[in-house]
């Protein structure tokens, strides 16, 4: 694992939570901070041939994506920038992260322009929602192909035809050189804001809602339907059991399917 590169994206994930509209939505906690560098990961790999940017060992965890050496340089690599920790109890203990607006260090090389970018969007369109957030990551192709305790596969995620973002250059650039750069570091961020965009205007329609009348029509319509389930049932305790094979299912792999 990158430690240096896994420090930066946590720092640039929090910094960009700052900027979120709802002031829940700008502090973070462990479990969103692992999920959007996870994001951002998936995304590199497909431009590299299924190799990650950060270089964390992924894996099939109860949440999720997780690694152990990623969740340990949290703590220090937030502090390290001067992230506020809010550690609140209640059913679960948990904490909160906030950027208390220090600054952070800039990325390594150009190679996390992607990682960058995935990040800083990911973060505007999920802010601290787990639950939108958790539901988005669990169909992504590492996940639906690999079950619990597993290692995650990103060579599933690679597109051939997307360009790859090469190592940086060591030899000294021209002005010319360094202006057609950042121009196709603009064109390549401009790609990414446009498939995000597309992407969150697709989620906002599913969103939209109606709201429900509770009126007399509606207690009627309630009350017939209750009088088809024929006689109620007596609570139970029952213990369901789940083949394990269901981790490597087809319904797993195509979650359209019917």
């Amino acid at each position: 694992m990158n430690t240096e590169r896994v420090d930066t994206l946590l720092q640039i994930a929090l910094t960009a939570a700052k900027d979120n509209d709802d002031w829940q939505d700008r502090e973070l906690g462990d479990i969103h901070l692992i999920k959007y560098l996870y994001l951002a990961d998936l995304e590199y790999a497909k431009h590299n041939n299924g190799e990650t940017y950060t270089g964390i060992p992924w894996k099939f965890h109860h949440f999720g994506p997780w690694a152990v050496p990623l969740w340990e340089r949290i703590e220090p690599a937030l502090l390290a920038m001067g992230a506020e920790k809010k550690e609140i109890s209640a059913e679960h203990d948990f904490v909160r992260w906030r950027d208390a607006g220090q600054g952070r260090s800039a990325l390594l090389d150009k190679q996390g322009v992607i990682a960058k970018i995935v990040i800083e969007q990911a973060v505007k369109e999920y802010g601290s929602n787990t639950e939108e957030l958790l539901h988005h990551i669990y169909l992504t192709k590492p996940m639906l192909s690999a079950a619990p305790g597993e290692m995650l596969d990103f060579s599933l995620v690679v597109e051939p035809d997307l360009p790859k973002i090469s190592p940086p250059e060591k030899k000294t650039l021209s002005q010319g050189q360094l202006k057609r750069q950042k121009e196709r570091q603009a064109r390549m961020q401009s790609r990414f804001k446009e498939r995000f965009k597309a992407v969150r205007a697709s989620k906002q329609k599913q969103r939209v809602k109606v709201e429900p009348r509770y009126d007399e029509v509606f207690s009627e319509g309630v009350a017939f339907l209750d009088s088809l389930n024929g006689q109620q049932i007596d609570n139970q305790t029952l213990t369901c059991s789940i083949s394990p094979e269901l981790w490597k299912s087809k319904a797993r792999h195509d979650p359209d399917l019917p």
